[in-house]
């Protein structure tokens, strides 16, 4: 499980959603580093031993630990780490995580929360009139007496500042993504959401 929290690097260019933040991962011995090619083999005297494309390392407390490649189909991640903390079971990795996702083209549909991989951002937008909101099909449709107006939504399509709009479905092929984000504010033109956005991953 990979988590991650901090402001994304926005929606991207057209044709892409792309997020960073920082990552605190921990690898089971004899496990690999999510999505990647870095295996945890165990600890030994000086440090921890890894094995990167096939090449067996040693690694001691604040020695980098890098990964940058294509998830799967669609979905370049760039991973910048250090060795936190090395156990007997378990190997401790904090750092940076970069994430584009190419061609997005999101549709309701639950979340599959067994995928192996699985980041959590923090984001913010400024969603002009008529336009989605970045990952979802949730648009916004303008100010009204009873608030911003949604579309796409089930239920009730208003919202005041400081109210919910949670939406979860499918950005692409085996790739998912749960908004719960929160109305900052609105005008006549645009909408302010913050909140977070939690994806998954099946590579």
């Amino acid at each position: 499980m990979l988590l991650a929290a901090c402001a994304p690097l926005g929606p991207g260019e057209q044709g892409e959603l792309r997020y960073a933040g920082p990552v605190e991962i921990g690898i089971v011995r004899g496990e690999l580093l999510p999505g990647t090619d870095i295996q945890y083999l165990g600890k030994v005297a000086d440090g921890a031993q890894v094995s990167i494309r096939g090449e067996q390392a040693l690694k001691k407390t604040g020695d980098s630990l890098n990964w940058e490649g294509d998830l799967m189909d669609g979905v370049a991640v760039d991973l910048e780490l250090r060795v936190a903390l090395i156990t007997e079971e378990e190997l401790h990795v904090v750092g940076t995580v970069q994430m584009t996702v190419s061609d997005p083209d999101p549709r309701p549909e639950p979340v599959n929360s067994g995928a192996p991989v699985r980041y959590k951002v923090p984001v913010a937008y400024r969603v002009e009139k008529g336009q989605a909101i970045p990952g979802s099909v949730v648009t916004y449709l303008g100010k009204t007496d009873d608030g911003a107006r949604l579309g796409n939504v089930e239920g009730y399509a208003y919202r005041q500042p400081g109210d919910s709009i949670v939406w979860e479905g499918k950005v692409r092929d085996r790739v998912w993504i749960e908004l719960d984000l929160r109305t900052v504010l609105f005008t006549d033109d645009a909408l302010n959401v913050a909140g977070t956005a939690e994806l998954w991953f099946a590579p």
